[in-house]
């Protein structure tokens, strides 16, 4: 039995079928290439500024606060400058909150205290910035200290920190005798921060099968900056 003859310009259909898979596979290696630099995008951006922290005393009322408000889905952070950069502020200190924000992904709103009235919230308050929008859930978590510093306890990880609500350090006659000298206005809560923030992220990825929610290993980030005020 004869073959069918090809024409011109026709190609056996086996090696259309194989031009093909060639062509989806790169376009899907490329798709994860640029997924996995989008997110060492993302961890570089996030270590810069976690490692950064700075235990900035802001006003609140007629006490002052450390500016660090830690929950299981948010955290806020003063941060020290990182460059005298072109860019407005760029030399002053920053409170970063990082949150999800619907189809925007995990966002950080950033403010400077000192260029306004001295509170958490500056006079810029609202920049908003994207860090990325593949980001469908982010949860903290916080590696604090246990007890007072002479029951040397081992350090806990906790859902939740704030240190306006740790009175363990604040309440002794010691921080109270230097705000004194200072001529600081009383600190409410204490001037202890995390020893470490832990970030889990997930985020979403597109496949040929559709939408999926992808959990990517736990982030922890070492408070080295100033423990102590």
């Amino acid at each position: 039995m004869r073959q069918a003859q090809l024409g011109p310009g026709q190609r056996e259909p086996g090696v259309q079928r194989h031009r093909l898979l060639v062509v989806i596979d790169g376009a899907a290696e490329r798709r994860r290439a640029e997924e996995n630099q989008r997110t060492r995008t993302l961890f570089d951006t996030l270590a810069r500024e976690l490692t950064m922290i700075y235990p900035l005393r802001v006003k609140e009322q007629d006490k002052d606060v450390v500016a660090f408000r830690g929950n299981a889905d948010s955290l806020m952070f003063a941060t020290l400058p990182q460059s005298y950069g072109v860019e407005p502020f760029s030399h002053m200190i920053r409170v970063v909150t990082y949150a999800v924000e619907g189809d925007r992904g995990l966002v950080a709103t950033q403010s400077y205290p000192l260029f306004g009235d001295g509170g958490a919230s500056g006079s810029q308050e609202g920049r908003v910035k994207r860090l990325d929008d593949r980001v469908s859930e982010a949860r903290f978590r916080y590696l604090v200290p246990q007890g007072k510093p002479e029951d040397n306890l081992a350090p806990a990880w906790r859902d939740f920190w704030d240190p306006s609500q740790d009175e363990l350090i604040s309440s002794s006659p010691r921080s109270r005798a230097v705000a004194l000298r200072e001529a600081q206005r009383p600190l409410k809560g204490s001037d202890r921060l995390p020893l470490a923030v832990e970030i889990t992220l997930t985020i979403r990825q597109e496949r040929q099968q559709g939408v999926r929610d992808l959990i990517l290993p736990s982030l922890v980030f070492p408070v080295q900056v100033g423990r102590t005020l």
